[in-house]
């Protein structure tokens, strides 16, 4: 029952509104981090997100009116997120109306937050409403649309097809984006032609959805854009070392930092490489530029835990002025700054007395093997894996397993299965 307008205490209700929208900023990065698992997320912050939103719902109509829908086109970073999810999850007609009506009314930052909002709050009465909004002649709604059915893995139907139709960026995108998530046999000429787009994003979204899909070409495509540097370089090598043959994983490890974004080689190698990438790794630990990203790849490779084994780098002190404040704030730093360095010396000791214990012939997670054709194992690295490495992992579990378990790691963290198995 909502709560009587004579009793609420709006100064409460204000802050629930303030401190939702902190915790979902937080909780977007958080989704990125490599210190945090899926549970840690979960019981850290999402859970306290969703405590101040049923805050929000508590209020009813009062508090939407007053409160929420004004939130919906204005305010600052998380405010009409927190709005948006708030008046979803209170279940009334009107406040489903109104986020709806606010997806086309907004200004492209609200109205980000708002299709996020959608995309994690699935009710079938919004779907079918989405669904209908994709067969409108408003371009933006069809493409906002196409975007959180996708995410949710809804069958668009023959509306898929009509965002391949014409030359819009965004509908292609959104198109592409779905595809990623429901794989279809009918849309696999759209696919050959994002491949060959000029456009990197295209191409990007292109290759993701064509490798969930098995597209023949796909690898072909990934060679040919990591010679030529291409922005979609990053996915290209992912892909490479989670499909390639074992002349891509030599290509990847003996040209990473001869090709463009050789960080993202690195981390790619990290998380399905052999015992050369782990050499490799050691190796590159004497490079300013690459320590960090081989630090990572390599404790994620041997799955070493580095602090008991003494191989951090020793950490020199913050200047005072800059020390960070407790708690949350932490969230704020980029997820680089979050990697434990490791010390070059140190780790190249305990490489050779323990690089024998590592097959040659094997591909391996957190010291695992990894039989890359078995969605298994793939489900294992899943349930070990940090949050940073869990997207290109469900990507690799989705491809071993050709689209038929697809995990939506961008999801409430209550929402997703710790492995593979929902």
């Amino acid at each position: 029952m909502p709560m009587p307008e004579d009793l609420i205490l709006w100064d409460v209700v204000e802050e629930h509104l303030d401190e939702a929208a902190f915790l979902w900023t937080q909780w977007e990065r958080g989704l990125h981090s490599p210190l945090y698992q899926l549970h840690t997320l979960r019981d850290r912050v999402e859970e306290r997100m969703l405590a101040h939103l049923d805050g929000l719902v508590v209020g009813g109509e009062a508090v939407a009116q007053r409160l929420l829908y004004p939130a919906l086109t204005e305010g600052l970073g998380g405010i009409a997120f927190a709005a948006a999810m708030a008046l979803l999850l209170s279940g009334r007609p009107a406040a489903e109306e109104a986020v709806c009506s606010a997806l086309a009314a907004a200004a492209p930052p609200q109205r980000e937050e708002i299709i996020r909002a959608l995309c994690l709050g699935p009710s079938p009465s919004r779907q079918a409403r989405l669904l209908g909004l994709i067969s409108g002649e408003v371009p933006g709604a069809r493409s906002a649309s196409a975007r959180i059915l996708g995410f949710q893995q809804v069958d668009l139907g023959s509306a898929l097809l009509r965002l391949f139709q014409g030359s819009d960026r965004e509908e292609w995108l959104a198109g592409l984006y779905g595809l990623r998530y429901r794989p279809r046999r009918d849309c696999e000429a759209a696919l050959v032609n994002a491949l060959r787009s000029t456009d990197a994003a295209i191409v990007e979204a292109g290759l993701l959805a064509a490798s969930v899909a098995q597209i023949p070409g796909v690898l072909d495509c990934c060679r040919e854009l990591l010679r030529s540097s291409h922005p979609a370089t990053p996915t290209a090598a992912l892909l490479l070392t989670f499909l390639g043959t074992e002349s891509d994983h030599t290509l990847l490890v003996q040209g990473a930092v001869d090709m463009s974004h050789p960080k993202d080689i690195i981390f790619a190698l990290g998380l399905c490489g052999g015992r050369d990438a782990m050499a490799a790794c050691v190796q590159w630990l004497t490079s300013e530029e690459l320590a960090l990203a081989a630090s990572e790849s390599f404790v994620s490779l041997t799955g070493i835990d580095a602090e008991k084994e003494k191989l951090l780098a020793p950490t020199p002190p913050m200047p005072p002025d800059e020390a960070l404040p407790d708690g949350d704030a932490d969230l704020d730093l980029p997820s680089e700054a979050e990697i434990p360095l490791l010390d070059a010396v140190a780790t190249a000791a305990w490489w050779e007395s323990h690089r024998d214990q590592f097959k040659a012939s094997e591909r391996y997670f957190q010291g695992q093997p990894v039989s890359r054709a078995n969605p298994t194992a793939w489900q294992a690295a899943l349930s070990q894996a940090n949050l940073r490495q869990r997207h290109p992992l469900a990507l690799g579990l989705a491809c071993a397993s050709g689209g038929s378990i697809i995990i939506q790691t961008a999801a409430l963290c209550r929402k997703q299965p710790i492995g593979g198995a929902a």
